[in-house]
């Protein structure tokens, strides 16, 4: 049986979707984004969501989806970051849900907090896929809509702290990490600033300069701002970009993405 305080304190999330839809206002004129949910899980346990998709979120909870989810660890587990959905490879059965609401092709940015950690899930519809590329190319973006969504909702935000959702014994249920999200699933910037060497397999080394290009890739700096970065021609940049999809056998970006990111939590 659901427990009734759970509801009580949610709706604070369901019956705010309008006014958290407005503040996603700037992610949907420029990026397509017609999803947002935010989340602070707490030490503790508790939690508090804001959302402009209530009718997800009701599911979420009234069917536990929380149990499957590596992003609902005890926030010690988790790092600051981002993580791409489609590359979840446990989280596929939730996002099968979450299509059921048009709701896809998005990414997740993971922020540490010193009382926990804070998550923004930014999505679109099922027929947009390239708005996961758009995102990766806008990671500076997102992060500055961060910081305008907790000034504008600053009201809400109390509001729904007052009220925190409380699942008894939530980190006894929850899958562990090796069965939901790898507590390094999400990328971090600083690993991959300091990371020196790839080894790609069957003898497949990438160089220096590609992997210049691929810590680039990894935050989300398009080809143009690569080129600024490391003084060389944005032509100089995609054949970079090309032996690396060679190399790796990616076709598109966002799958080359994937891939280095693969990489880099399996190493």
């Amino acid at each position: 049986m659901v427990n009734p305080s759970l509801f009580s304190n949610l709706a604070i999330a369901l019956a705010s979707s309008q006014d958290v839809d407005e503040i996603a206002r700037p992610l949907k004129k420029y990026l397509g984004i017609t999803s947002l949910v935010y989340a602070k899980n707490y030490h503790d346990g508790s939690e508090i969501r804001l959302t402009n998709q209530p009718a997800w979120i009701e599911h979420y909870y009234k069917n536990a989806l929380y149990l499957n989810s590596g992003f609902e660890q005890h926030p010690s587990k988790l790092q600051s970051g981002y993580a791409i959905w489609s590359h979840l490879t446990h989280h596929q059965p939730i996002l099968s849900e979450a299509r059921c609401f048009n709701i896809d092709h998005g990414m997740s940015i993971i922020q540490k907090t010193a009382d926990g950690c804070e998550l923004y899930f930014f999505g679109t519809t099922s027929d947009k896929p390239f708005v996961a590329n758009l995102l990766l190319n806008h990671l500076d973006f997102l992060h500055q809509f961060t910081f305008y969504f907790k000034e504008k909702a600053s009201h809400l935000l109390r509001k729904a702290d007052q009220h925190r959702i409380i699942i008894p014994k939530k980190f006894n249920k929850v899958y562990s990490q090796e069965q939901g999200l790898p507590a390094n699933s999400a990328i971090n910037v600083e690993k991959i600033l300091h990371f020196n060497k790839l080894h790609v397999g069957n003898g497949v080394r990438l160089s220096a300069r590609e992997l210049d290009c691929a810590k680039l890739l990894l935050q989300g700096k398009s080809a143009r701002l690569i080129a600024q970065a490391l003084f060389l021609s944005p032509r100089t940049v995609e054949t970079h970009i090309k032996h690396l999809k060679e190399k790796l056998d990616c076709h598109t970006k966002t799958e080359l993405i994937g891939k280095i990111h693969e990489l880099l939590l399996y190493k």
